[in-house]
């Protein structure tokens, strides 16, 4: 579940994303819009090399990544795995933290984004929300 008050974005759909969340308003240390994001996507691998092939990555994908959150967790009774972290895109400094879910044949990724100036003050409330993902 979304926070309270957050709203969906019909429009992420069409960037390939399976469902998009939007803060109610602009988060002004940097003038972001704090987002979940929900891509579901085909099981490659199992989670354990799912979470450690992404995390292997993300240096490589994310400009001055660092990596902040690293811990498995239950998602509604699923085994999940948490990986949060900062890095610099489109001339913002950003974090991150994603909850990685595999169940049957799909892959479900869900992320928080934020500025990384915010990201210590939402990062229980995002982490709280990304806990309760539930498939239907």
């Amino acid at each position: 579940m979304p926070p309270s008050g957050w709203k969906e974005y019909p429009a992420g759909h069409a960037s390939g994303l399976s469902v998009v969340f939007l803060a109610p308003a602009v988060d002004p240390a940097a003038k972001f819009v704090d987002n979940i994001n929900v891509v579901i996507t085909p099981a490659a691998k199992d989670l354990r090399s799912t979470v450690a092939e992404s995390k292997q990555a993300y240096p490589r994908i994310f400009t001055h990544y660092r990596l902040v959150v690293d811990e498995p967790a239950i998602a509604n009774g699923r085994d999940a795995y948490l990986v949060g972290g900062t890095f610099e895109r489109e001339g913002l400094e950003l974090g991150n933290l994603q909850l990685f879910v595999i169940a049957g044949a799909k892959q479900y990724t869900i992320t928080f984004t934020s500025p990384a100036a915010s990201f210590p003050r939402l990062r229980r409330l995002a982490q709280a929300s990304l806990l309760s993902f539930r498939l239907a």
